[in-house]
């Protein structure tokens, strides 16, 4: 009989953290799951661990892979030999808290709306999690279709999806990096993505993630995804410095503030032209626009005494006026 979750890890090189890993998916509260780690070539223990995994608990199965295409096509790889009717994803540095999986699917299965969601996480060291550093987001897909613009505030580790509806977006495009951003704004336009506010994830920052150490990479296929995704939002095309000016403002980078301004401004008008967003949506949307607005007007003051002056009122009233 097939399993109801599959959980799904794609490591390359991940001695270091894996078994631990693998223990919190193994001290999971829901117990009806099968764990398919895909090594993609490591060249390290990593296979090693997993066999002797395996041994101890034979739901946990490796796919190893010969040559590495990167974790989207491990990920792949391992998505064609899922069984489970939910896809759970956790890196392979990372950690499930006991009730992560039952949390989930309980979620999903009350909300027939929802095929996919995620949940807050905490930040995780050597020294165990960081009071405090949290990774929210919003809860509603109403609203992280459009925040998605802005930024991606969502943990991939904390991904439960149908994996029927994960099909149904094709997957995950096959790319080298930042398509979990893609698998995101992909579901929250669908309107299937929802957030769990708890936290059930730890997350784990270290310098070794790819994220860091290819950081240009993963910024400059951010900002194609994120050209993809207000182009399907709104079928309008934007130009490729007002995807600029967005993500600065976004990230709080330093730039050009009137340009950040009027792109930040283009935001507000396309979201508040919506008619599907509920008036608690459209409330937190244009709270989290004077968030960003302060953020980055904050961030750029210092360099650009004059422009901030300019700008003090969106400064000290951030809040787009709503129609």
């Amino acid at each position: 009989m097939a399993p109801e979750v599959t959980v799904l890890t794609a490591v390359r090189n991940g001695a270091k953290n894996l078994p631990d890993t693998i223990a919190s998916i193994r001290a999971q509260s829901f117990d009806d799951w099968e764990y398919i780690l895909v090594d993609d070539a490591s060249m390290d223990e990593t296979p090693w661990i997993i066999e002797e995994a395996m041994r101890q608990d034979s739901r946990i199965n490796l796919l190893r892979l010969s040559k590495s295409g990167g974790p989207f096509v491990a990920a792949n790889e391992g998505l064609r030999q899922a069984k489970g009717r939910y896809i759970v994803r956790t890196d392979g540095d990372d950690l499930s808290l006991p009730n992560r999986i039952e949390r989930q699917v309980n979620y999903l299965k009350s909300r027939p709306e929802s095929k996919a969601c995620a949940t807050f996480c905490q930040t995780l060291n050597d020294s165990g999690p960081v009071a405090g550093n949290l990774h929210k987001s919003p809860l509603s897909s109403g609203v992280l279709k459009w925040y998605l613009c802005l930024r991606c505030t969502l943990v991939h580790s904390s991904a439960c999806v149908e994996r029927e509806a994960l099909e149904a977006i094709g997957g995950y495009k096959e790319l080298s990096l930042a398509q979990d951003y893609r698998f995101w704004c992909d579901l929250a336009r669908l309107g299937w993505l929802g957030v769990i506010p708890e936290v059930l994830v730890y997350f784990r920052q270290h310098g070794e993630r790819v994220s860091v150490t290819r950081n240009d990479e993963q910024k400059k296929l951010g900002k194609d995804i994120l050209r993809d995704h207000i182009t399907a939002l709104t079928s309008k095309p934007w130009k490729q410095d007002d995807i600029e000016s967005l993500y600065a403002v976004g990230h709080a980078e330093l730039f050009p503030m009137s340009s950040g301004m009027d792109a930040l401004n283009h935001w507000d008008r396309l979201w508040m032209a919506d008619k599907t967003l509920t008036e608690l949506e459209r409330n937190e949307l244009a709270g989290l626009s004077a968030f960003r607005r302060r953020k980055f007007i904050r961030s750029n003051a210092k360099r650009q005494p004059v422009n901030f002056l300019m700008h003090l009122m969106a400064f000290w009233f951030p809040k787009p006026k709503m129609s």
